[in-house]
């Protein structure tokens, strides 16, 4: 019997970005984000088609070699098929009925912008929740920021309970202040592919995730 992935906390997980940070350079980026530390990738390509997603799900998965969570952003047959965890938008598919697709022991996680979606996340089968916006970003420049006071008030409800990241123009100058509003962690895409080193720019980021739970 198949033993379920364990998300490894504090979690830093990059999330990639082909239309900004391209494809040819994307998997040695990922690479050395790896060795910096990150714990989890999350590849969300909505715009690529499955035969190139699943190519790029392969290249990544044979690079980082078994040392790091997997997921693809919204498409549990393509994770299913290529052996990777799940992460779906808020308003996407319930976590129930992709576990009934992608099985019990893979990781599924799911972005939300409330309590209450947080709450249902739970609920449904989520394994852990990623949640924004928490700072201005590059990616969605105009958007008003939640702030962490979302992540703050998601604990405080008593019902949500599993690992909470928060994601969102998340450097390693405000990340402790992410932690410190009970996050178990934090997705970037900017702090780590945008980086001249992204080994490096892990490393500084996983310090302070460390840093922040001793």
């Amino acid at each position: 019997m198949a033993v379920k992935k364990l998300l490894r906390l504090p979690c830093l997980c990059v999330v990639t970005d082909s239309q900004r940070y391209q494809v040819d350079t994307l998997v040695d980026s990922l690479v050395n984000a790896v060795k910096g530390g990150a714990d989890m990738i999350q590849i969300r390509e909505k715009d690529l088609e499955d035969e190139s997603l699943s190519d790029l799900i392969r290249n990544v998965v044979r690079s980082v070699e078994n040392t790091t969570h997997i997921l693809v952003n919204g498409n549990p047959k393509i994770a299913c098929d290529e052996g990777v965890g799940v992460h779906l938008p808020e308003m996407g598919d319930l976590v129930s009925n992709v576990r009934a697709i992608i099985g019990s022991n893979a990781l599924v996680g799911k972005s939300v912008h409330s309590v209450y979606s947080a709450i249902a996340a739970e609920k449904q089968g989520a394994d852990f929740l990623i949640a924004g916006t928490m700072f201005s970003t590059n990616s969605h420049p105009d958007k008003i920021p939640e702030g962490p006071d979302l992540i703050r008030a998601m604990k405080d409800s008593g019902e949500v309970s599993i690992p909470i990241l928060g994601i969102g123009g998340i450097t390693p100058d405000n990340a402790r202040i992410v932690l410190d509003a009970g996050a178990s962690g934090v997705a970037v895409i900017d702090s780590v592919l945008g980086s001249p080193d992204p080994s490096e720019a892990a490393r500084r980021l996983k310090t302070v995730l460390y840093d922040s739970v001793i």
